[in-house]
Parts: C-alpha cells; structure tokens; sequence
C-alpha cells in the first residue's frame, strides 16, 4: 500500500532529482523508494550482526588456522599479468 508523503527540499535539487530518475527510467518516488529500502536494508544487516552465535558456532569459532599468504593479492596479480603477457 502507497502512501503520500509531503517533504520540504530545496527547489535545485528536486530538478535535479527529477532528471536522474528520468535518466534511470523511474519517478522521484521510485528514486526516494530505491533510496529508503537501501538504507533501511542496511540498517537490518546491521542489527543482524548483533544477533548472538549459537553454541555450535562458539565452539568451532577459531579452530581453523589460515597460514599467512605469502604475497600480497595485489603482487598475486601483478605476477599472473606478468606472466599472461610475457613475450615469448
């Protein structure tokens, strides 16, 4: 169910607004909907970090160790660049 919603914003930035959701193909209300449900969204990811981890989950939390890489992801690509394009 839609609702109406009345906001007070400065005039420049509805016109604004109103291009880049014509460039988008949607309304302002959609843009403002896109809008509200990604930061409400965001909120609820949020609060889901909060939720404690059951017994299970306790118990095994650190029992893997990860050995340290032994480069950077970043020499990781430059190697295989390297590498791809090295001229015979």
């Amino acid at each position: 169910m839609n609702t109406k919603l009345t906001l007070s914003i400065d005039q420049q930035l509805i016109e604004k607004a109103k291009r880049a959701a014509k460039e988008r193909g949607t309304s302002l209300s959609g843009l403002v909907t896109v809008y509200l449900k990604t930061i409400t969204r965001a909120q609820e990811l949020e609060s889901a970090q909060e939720i404690p981890m059951g017994s299970t989950v306790a118990a095994l939390r650190g029992s893997i160790k990860l050995s340290e890489p032994k480069e950077s992801y970043k020499e990781t690509i430059n190697k295989y660049r390297e590498e791809k394009w090295e001229k015979p």
